[in-house]
């Protein structure tokens, strides 16, 4: 942060336990309406997969009528940007909700949608451009960790070793140790860059949500600078949530699992018919399971978000006693 900044700054930030039992308070105490959002939201995200599958079917079935993919997949690809875009946009809308809620300033789900799908283009644009900035990011390290760890491999008799693996081993033998701990080290490195990224970029969505004007470059800049240094608090704060969704991620999988082994009891698992019906009972319970995490994660955003800006801004800080003004979680 700047020194301009660290004079609006004076107050002490949420703690992790603060930010996730008042996201958790505000997604109980409005389920209905979150909830409904989401599942719209989710909607969205099934139509273009559903579209999708009679084309399927009908190509694979008739093997014929190829001339008209030219047609198909163009159009397909314009409704997956739409449904996105839609989809992005009703997401923001929760985070609104509640932020809107922090702040004495409650709207409606109609409202909130209101505003968010008015900026739709601006979330698919800003869903493109972090991912964007995640792959080159990969990319380049991928490319710079390739060269480094082939120079090391080669200044330490790497060349032989592939000429002669079984001999190179044991003149040298600390070497395919070696290249195995670069080769993790790596990975290690790649991860945190992600981690780093993912953690600065998680709340790019909120000021598009929240601030007229905001255009998607500035949303970026805006989470970024926000984070600055808050980044191993919100990571941990993510970290929590995470661990408090995965109960339910675990039941999907179970659930999907036990799909899977009787559907083997009716059909042979190498079938086309078997990969389809679990592919699309997978596809159902990981929809419904979105349904209820969604709203969690876009409330605990939306506090993460408040929290920053009151620190850095000088928001209406009633946000400490008001989740005690909440009915019980």
């Amino acid at each position: 942060m700047d020194s301009t900044s660290d004079t609006h700054s004076p107050l002490q930030p949420m703690t992790v336990g603060n930010v996730v039992n008042t996201g958790i308070r505000l997604y109980s105490s409005n389920l209905k309406p979150y909830l409904r959002v989401a599942a719209i939201a989710t909607g969205w995200t099934v139509i273009p997969w559903v579209t999708l599958v009679p084309i399927v079917l009908f190509y694979t079935t008739v093997q014929q009528y190829y001339s008209f993919l030219g047609l198909l997949i163009p159009a397909w690809l314009v409704l997956l940007f739409i449904s996105l875009s839609y989809s992005l946009a009703d997401s923001a809308a929760i985070a609104r909700l509640a932020f809107t809620e922090l702040i004495n300033q409650a709207e409606d789900s109609k409202q909130a949608r209101r505003y968010t799908r008015s900026r739709r283009w601006s979330f698919l644009q800003l869903g493109v451009l972090i991912n964007l900035i995640l792959l080159g990011t990969f990319a380049v390290m991928g490319i710079i960790a390739l060269i480094c760890t082939s120079v090391i491999f080669a200044a330490m008799g790497g060349a032989d070793f592939l000429r002669n693996p079984a001999s190179a081993a044991l003149v040298n033998p600390t070497l395919i140790v070696l290249t195995v701990l670069i080769f993790f080290g790596v990975v290690l490195i790649v991860l945190l860059a992600w981690l780093f990224l993912g953690v600065r970029l998680s709340i790019a969505d909120l000021p598009l949500a929240m601030e007229p004007g905001i255009k998607v470059t500035e949303g970026i800049s805006r989470s970024w600078e926000l984070t600055g240094s808050n980044f191993w608090r919100l990571m941990l704060i993510l970290f929590v949530t995470l661990l408090i969704t995965f109960p339910l991620q675990v039941v999907v999988q179970l659930l999907v699992g036990l799909v899977q082994e009787a559907t083997a009891l009716l059909m042979p698992e190498d079938s086309a018919s078997f990969a389809a019906i679990t592919s699309l009972i997978g596809f159902i319970l990981g929809s419904i399971s979105s349904i209820f995490l969604l709203p969690l994660w876009q409330a605990i955003k939306a506090v993460i978000y408040y929290d920053l800006r009151s620190r850095r801004e000088g928001l209406d800080l009633e946000l400490r006693d008001w989740g005690d003004r909440l009915p019980p979680a």
